[in-house]
């Protein structure tokens, strides 16, 4: 359980534990609701949770132990002038304005509020304009199973524009919040839309179910919310039920962004002078889209004239090799790959997991497992030494654009393989059998 498998259970363990044959006692793939897996005669995952709740139940069930600690008042609902007093009953009336659960015992709200005032040393008063959107995230991190994220700098005593994966302004106001592949477990809170100067929700890649708050897309609708990127999962179909959330394939923008209007054609010579438009001239017969605004292929050439401590000019020969796997970094979703050499001042053949020749020509690339997401450039093709392409073990999807085939007929390429997943997430005529 708590993985993301799909498929169809074999039958041999049904027909086998029928036949009286086999040990087999428990046998659990997946306890989401609706399941991915589909078995006939699998152990439904209450009955082996020994009265616990499973981790794929929504998170504000089990959340800390904090929640056990509360004083009730007598109508049940939390005394929370006699857990902390005046500042403490101050603020949860402040809360109770964001969480209706805020009085209630063993939520997701009441551990998050009881925390704020019984532990976080930061002791935030009512009028701290920072209370509310602490409050937020500190309630994210109980409803969804915080102690078992992969990130764990949080609930910490630092500001929480210093946790994990959170982006904020300049005012300290949270802007960002992209815990992708971070094992969240549960369904979203609606409180979560209370931080109104949010401009990317991005939570894909988690066990995350159920419906999505309306007040997400109200406030879209409404141009009250800077929203501009809501994403909560990217099967197809999705876990999550949501009207106005973004298709995943049409976010997988690069982290850089040109300073021009999204879809407009970029200048280079006016933003960075006769050098950056020659180059950018070299790098237009690899790829089509160097002028269009928002692409990987921008993303990736104006960090080459902008910001690549290398400088390379447009006669350079490692210009292009930089060029594409700068520009493969930026497609594949680069910033969350758990290789993190890249885009340095080194030589791109000591990047990780890049090999190259003796004349300095990459003919590797294996970057499996590493958190890659999205679909191959076909500007990967230009480096015509490739030998190997291993990117197995991501989530990698899509048309295998046919510039691959040709390659690798002509010899060069002898090992191509995106995806070992079955059925496959990508549709490739020529890739080598991962059993090979």
């Amino acid at each position: 359980r708590d993985n993301r498998i799909g498929g169809e259970s074999p039958e041999d363990f049904c027909f086998e534990e029928e036949s009286n044959s086999y040990a087999l006692e428990t046998l659990i793939f997946d306890c989401m609701s609706p399941p991915l897996v589909e078995c006939d005669c699998c152990t439904p995952c209450e009955e082996v949770d020994d009265g616990k709740p499973a981790k794929s139940k929504e998170a504000s069930k089990s959340v800390s132990s904090i929640s056990n600690t509360s004083i009730l008042s007598t109508d049940g609902s939390i005394d929370y002038n006699s857990l902390g007093g005046d500042r403490g009953e101050t603020i949860a009336q402040v809360l109770s304005a964001v969480s209706e659960d805020v009085y209630t015992p063993g939520t997701s709200s009441a551990a998050a509020a009881e925390w704020i005032i019984k532990e976080d040393q930061m002791a935030l008063g009512e009028s701290d304009s920072n209370l509310v959107q602490r409050f937020v995230l500190a309630l994210l991190y109980f409803h969804l199973d915080g102690s078992n994220w992969v990130y764990q700098n949080y609930l910490t005593n630092e500001d929480e524009c210093k946790w994990d994966q959170i982006e904020c302004n300049e005012e300290g106001e949270v802007i960002s919040i992209t815990l992708k592949k971070g094992g969240l477990i549960g369904s979203v809170p609606y409180e979560l839309a209370a931080i109104k100067t949010i401009k990317t929700i991005d939570l894909r890649d988690n066990r995350i179910g159920g419906e999505s708050p309306e007040d997400f897309c109200f406030e879209e609708e409404s141009n009250s919310y800077a929203l501009e990127t809501l994403i909560f999962d990217c099967l197809d179909p999705p876990l999550v039920s949501c009207d106005c959330c973004d298709d995943c394939s049409s976010k997988n923008k690069p982290a850089k962004k040109s300073n021009v209007t999204k879809g407009s054609t970029i200048d280079y010579s006016t933003m960075f002078g006769s050098r950056g438009e020659k180059v950018a001239e070299e790098l237009a017969k690899v790829s089509e889209e160097i002028y269009v605004r928002g692409s990987t292929a921008a993303a990736a050439a104006e960090w080459i004239i902008k910001e690549d401590p290398l400088a390379y000019s447009h006669d350079d020969e490692g210009l292009v090799q930089r060029f594409v796997m700068t520009m493969l970094y930026y497609a594949l979703d680069g910033h969350n790959w758990i290789y993190r050499n890249y885009r340095t001042g080194e030589n791109e053949c000591k990047w990780d997991q890049i090999s190259c020749d003796g004349d300095g020509e990459v003919i590797e690339v294996t970057l499996t497992d590493g958190g890659l997401m999205g679909s191959v450039p076909y500007e990967l093709a230009a480096l015509s030494k490739l030998e190997t392409i291993d990117l197995r073990g991501n989530h990698i999807e899509g048309e295998v654009p046919e510039d691959f085939c040709l390659i690798k007929e002509s010899g060069a390429l002898e090992t191509l393989i995106f995806d070992c997943m079955e059925p496959s997430l990508v549709e490739c005529d020529c890739c080598t059998p991962c059993s090979r």
